[in-house]
């Protein structure tokens, strides 16, 4: 029989829905909603099972009937079994990688790395270097009157390639001075490791170390020759000591400092000869004093 009630939106009379479903329906507010005007819903019975069927029932379904029909209008269930037909989901279409959320990013590079690259590359288009390769390969291809006017430096770049001259020799200068202190003017122990500095001594030219422990370090006061544990040997038969000299007690003192001067001349010398000259001048202008201690100027 029809229900009692028509104002159900439901597809089923509400005795027949689920639990659940029925509590959806209260939720959402259906039950309180009027049914569309000119329409009234009626309530379908229950249809026989077909002929040597089985003791199953078909649930019957509210179908809408116009005003004044007598009779609903017949829907036919759907089969036993099958599932409703729905129309496939559209397939989302992929993202770029970096509309992701979580898509790694490249990071940026800091200003300092853009402007070492830029420095880097106009020095190499100013570089001599650069010019002198491409008045090699250049001359084969460009006009023999536009190749005077490619390589030649502008002013500006003249400028700049002149105070990097000078700031090299300056640089060279500066540690060729103090290698001639550290390494030549201040006597010092022989071994690697300690380089220990002394200024005088007293008594036997066989020289001991302060520093170096195990093993000690015992070392000639004429050549600075390491000897290990014991220096008299050596000390005896140096062939750096100058001729009718004792060679334990130098005596007088004055025979040691001017061998000493000799031996620190000769060895600046050594040093000057294998810079070039701009640095040699601007050497013997810094350590003028101490160059003319040891006689420098004088050989």
């Amino acid at each position: 029989a029809p229900c009692a009630s028509h104002t159900h939106r439901s597809a089923r009379p509400c005795a027949r829905l689920p639990r659940g479903r029925r509590r959806e329906d209260e939720l959402s507010g259906r039950a309180a909603r009027p049914p569309p005007a000119g329409r009234r819903l009626q309530c379908l019975p229950h249809q026989p099972a077909a002929a040597g069927g089985g003791a199953s029932r078909e649930r019957g379904r509210w179908a809408c009937a116009p005003p004044g029909a007598g009779r609903a209008r017949q829907v036919r269930p759907r089969a036993a079994g099958t599932a409703p037909t729905r129309p496939p989901r559209p397939t989302p279409l992929p993202l770029p990688p970096y509309d992701t959320p979580h898509a790694p990013r490249l990071p940026r590079p800091p200003r300092a790395l853009l402007r070492a690259a830029l420095l880097f590359v106009f020095s190499l288009a100013v570089s001599p270097h650069i010019r002198h390769m491409l008045r090699a390969s250049d001359a084969r291809r460009a006009p023999s009157a536009l190749i005077p006017r490619l390589l030649a430096p502008s002013a500006p770049s003249a400028q700049r390639l002149a105070e990097f001259e000078d700031d090299r020799d300056g640089r060279e200068a500066d540690a060729l001075q103090r290698h001639i202190v550290d390494e030549i003017l201040t006597l010092k122990c022989p071994r690697e490791g300690c380089r220990q500095a002394y200024d005088d001594f007293e008594g036997c030219a066989a020289l001991v170390c302060s520093r170096c422990r195990d093993p000690p370090c015992h070392f000639c006061g004429w050549c600075l020759h390491d000897c290990g544990r014991d220096a008299h040997a050596h000390v005896r038969t140096c062939p750096h000591k100058p001729a009718g000299t004792d060679a334990y007690y130098p005596r007088p003192r004055a025979v040691f400092d001017d061998h000493w001067k000799r031996r620190k001349a000769a060895r600046i010398a050594e040093a000057m000869e294998a810079a070039r000259p701009a640095v040699r001048a601007r050497v013997c202008r810094a350590l003028r004093v101490q160059l003319d201690e040891v006689g420098y100027g004088a050989q």
